[in-house]
């Protein structure tokens, strides 16, 4: 783990320099303690200040050996009080000890070195418990968010697994639709069965290619609707009309994949397949404040016979998907006149989207 301090030159220049400013200090405050020569004096202050300045980058180290501790554990905290008087006691004898000898052995020092020595013994234990104090809260802090990152990791890695579990819903649905409708092709028009085949084989096809990423651009998936509803043309003819409005600011906003096309499905199960009158299905798309505002309509006949249910599969995949992609902003709102489906699509605009 990196020292917080000797990781960038910003942060060793900010220490030297309060270090720097400390021994100025120290050098100013010694001289008012007795009269010694200057050049004993900057000696003096430059053996302490050096040794608290490496004492200091030391800490993070001997705080890095102690974390596997409890954090607040009263063992821990003791080792370190105990640690730091052994540390200051042997600073105040090595560096006093060759001030003294430098000095040859100087009475007037030693008178001096007794006076100060009370008031360094403090900023010493002081220095070494404020250091320390600062050092443990930036592991606890690290640890705090690593921490976190592995959830929102483990998280991420769970939402894709279920993207992808409700995404290969949606294939498996889409083919058992389209193979019913093949299978009455091939009794009542072969040749429509075969160019429906052909369709189909193109659809998938352009799915498998764009299958790499869970978002692509509104009009990547739009042109996924224009196939699927080229297949379904083939079987209903001029039964049914697809319009859509698409505004140029919307054309490169990011969507999920395949989150429309179900939607089309939908709408053809509502709108063409329990009536012989046409059906039309417009889609519009329109960009409002930070939100992709989608819109599907789909006209049906309310005296034909009891529309038809199912398990609903294309309408919870997609909100399910909304909410693990976009939590509590993605939304999905069904609505219905006397005569018209609508279904609307609520999608933030996201940071790729910008």
């Amino acid at each position: 783990m990196l020292n917080p301090i000797t990781n960038s030159r910003k942060n060793i220049l900010l220490y030297t320099l309060v270090w720097v400013v400390i021994f100025t200090a120290h050098l100013y405050l010694i001289s008012l303690a007795g009269t010694m020569p200057l050049w004993f004096r900057f000696l003096e202050s430059f053996l302490n200040i050096s040794f608290l300045y490496a004492l200091g980058i030391g800490i993070w180290h001997i705080t890095v050996a102690q974390k596997n501790e409890a954090a607040y554990s009263p063992e821990r905290w003791i080792g370190i009080f105990v640690t730091g008087l052994i540390i200051i006691s042997l600073w105040q004898v090595f560096t006093g000890g060759i001030a003294w000898l430098i000095d040859n052995k100087s009475d007037a020092y030693s008178r001096i070195f007794l006076t100060i020595l009370p008031y360094r013994l403090m900023f010493g234990f002081f220095t070494y418990l404020t250091l320390t104090i600062i050092y443990h809260n930036i592991l606890v802090f690290n640890e705090i968010s690593m921490r976190k990152l592995r959830e929102e990791q483990l998280r991420s890695h769970l939402a894709e697994q279920e993207l992808n579990m409700l995404w290969s819903q949606i294939n498996p649905h889409f083919l058992f639709n389209s193979l019913n409708s093949i299978s009455a092709l091939t009794l009542s028009d072969p040749m429509k069965a075969y160019d429906m085949i052909i369709r189909l084989a193109d659809f998938l096809r352009f799915t498998i290619n764009t299958r790499d990423h869970q978002l692509h651009t509104l009009t990547e998936e739009l042109e996924i609707c224009d196939r699927y509803m080229d297949i379904e043309k083939i079987r209903f003819g001029t039964r049914i009309t697809y319009e859509k409005m698409l505004a140029n600011e919307c054309r490169q906003l990011t969507v999920p994949r395949l989150i429309i096309q179900p939607l089309l499905e939908n709408a053809l199960k509502h709108g063409a397949y329990e009536t012989l009158n046409h059906c039309t299905i417009r889609l519009d798309c329109q960009k409002k404040d930070d939100c992709v505002f989608i819109t599907i309509k789909n006209s049906y006949d309310p005296e034909s016979v009891q529309l038809k249910k199912g398990r609903g599969i294309g309408i919870e995949n997609i909100k399910q998907r909304l909410q693990l992609i976009y939590p509590h902003k993605g939304t999905l709102t069904v609505n219905k006149t006397t005569d018209t489906f609508i279904v609307t699509l609520q999608i933030p605009i996201n940071t790729e989207n910008a």
